[in-house]
């Protein structure tokens, strides 16, 4: 079900094709499939053959990061600091974008990285930030060589060892 809803979405881009896969997903999800949730959860966000629903889509992105999907532990994270304002929902964010970039998300390195950069539910702490951003380049997260650069420049001048 859930690679036939991929197909979907991925095929064609019209509405019923779109409806058909939210379907596919959410019976998937049903059986506590992560991918599926996951994919409900996009589709939920996007309006993607369904009404969008940021509750829901929380809901299942939680369910799917609690079974360890990289992806849904960073759609996790980036929904929740939509809305973060204390240092403790920060710290929530960084918590999923950590699991994330430990299970090799690039993209969660770097969001990570910008929490350490700015100490936003984490201490800030450069030297974190540029392994990071040094791990997501790795990874093959090329825009990521810019904040590589950037830290490594700010570090050497200001004299902070990295």
């Amino acid at each position: 079900m859930v690679l036939l809803g991929e197909m979907l979405l991925q095929e064609s881009g019209s509405t019923p094709d779109q409806a058909r896969a939210a379907d596919l997903f959410r019976r998937a999800a049903a059986q506590g499939i992560p991918d599926a949730q996951y994919n409900l959860g996009v589709c939920l966000r996007r309006g993607l053959g369904v009404k969008p629903d940021d509750a829901e889509a929380k809901l299942l992105y939680n369910a799917a990061a609690k079974q360890g999907h990289p992806s849904a532990q960073l759609a996790l994270g980036s929904l929740l600091a939509q809305t973060a304002t204390t240092n403790e929902e920060w710290g929530q964010v960084a918590s999923w974008y950590r699991l994330a970039s430990e299970a090799g998300h690039p993209t969660a390195m770097t969001l990570l990285a910008q929490l350490h950069e700015n100490g936003r539910g984490v201490l800030t702490d450069l030297g974190a930030a540029l392994e990071l951003y040094q791990r997501a380049l790795a990874a093959g997260l090329t825009d990521a060589a810019a904040e590589v650069q950037r830290l490594e420049v700010w570090l050497r001048r200001s004299g902070a060892c990295a």
